[in-house]
């Protein structure tokens, strides 16, 4: 089902792309130097494997910006290939328990303040995000960029379905985008995201004060009752994983009272709170 979802998406960006170029289908198979029945099977998301060298191309040739093409590339692979091993290479010493701990993990309970969670950022959120750092450039930077594409598709395409996952998201972390071009296409992904049954994307209304003020954590649960929850926090120098039943406790007090203060975000975008 979550293979099925990644190829879905990556339908929907080939398509994207072509219309962006302003090409029929039919002027595609020419420009693309392919089949009808190939590009067909790429668009309809039919195909059991897309060729993560065929997204690429593709996507490049339609002049897709580089950080999409990278994370096409890398669902596409995912796909193909499963796990690949290099994953462990870009992954900073500090994120790699997290990484392990997000595979087996049965739900994810997540609240941010600032930032989209990086689960849920676009392309063109992660690399302006990435930027904006100045201890990010380069090729550590395509590095980060490949490793959050690796990561997003291996969580929502894990053998047996994702874990169940609730994001709470500030309003002002959203509201924040407002301006940009990347806004409109981040909430449209955030909303794919809410639609699917494991993923609820919450919004925390601005005003007032709330229980976790400048506070982010993520609480990870596990099926084995022999593993402890983990709250996880990062900071500048790294990260913060806590595992006494005393703080989970207390983090899941704080992340109950923040979800009797948040409103759905398709209720959100309904009124036009977005705007």
């Amino acid at each position: 089902m979550a293979a099925k979802f990644v190829q879905a998406h990556l339908a929907k960006l080939l398509i994207h792309y072509r219309e962006t170029r302003k090409l029929s289908k039919t002027e595609a198979v020419w420009f693309l130097g392919t089949s009808r029945d190939i590009l067909d099977a790429y668009e309809g998301g039919t195909r059991q494997y897309m060729e993560p060298h065929i997204v690429e191309g593709w996507l490049r040739d339609y002049g897709a910006p580089e950080e999409v093409i990278t994370q096409a590339k890398e669902q596409a692979r995912w796909i193909r290939f499963g796990d690949p091993a290099r994953m462990q290479e870009n992954t900073p010493p500090w994120f790699s328990r997290f990484i392990q701990l997000e595979k087996t993990a049965s739900a994810i309970d997540i609240f941010e303040e600032t930032f989209v969670n990086g689960l849920a950022q676009t392309p063109a959120y992660a690399k302006g995000s990435l930027e904006a750092s100045p201890l990010l450039s380069g090729e550590r930077l395509l590095k980060t960029l490949a490793l959050r594409a690796q990561r997003q598709t291996l969580l929502f395409n894990r053998e047996g379905g994702p874990p169940r996952i609730r994001i709470i998201q500030s309003e002002h972390s959203l509201t924040r985008l407002k301006g940009l071009d990347l806004y409109e296409e981040q909430l449209g992904w955030l909303s794919e995201l809410s639609q699917r049954e494991e993923i609820d994307v919450l919004v925390l209304p601005s005003g007032g004060f709330h229980p976790s003020m400048g506070q982010p954590f993520s609480i990870l649960s596990f099926a084995n009752e022999n593993e402890p929850d983990v709250i996880y926090q990062e900071n500048l120098f790294g990260a913060m994983y806590e595992a006494q039943p005393d703080r989970v406790r207390q983090a899941r007090t704080v992340f109950s009272a923040l979800l009797a203060m948040v409103i759905a975000l398709e209720e959100w975008r309904a009124s036009d709170a977005d705007r």
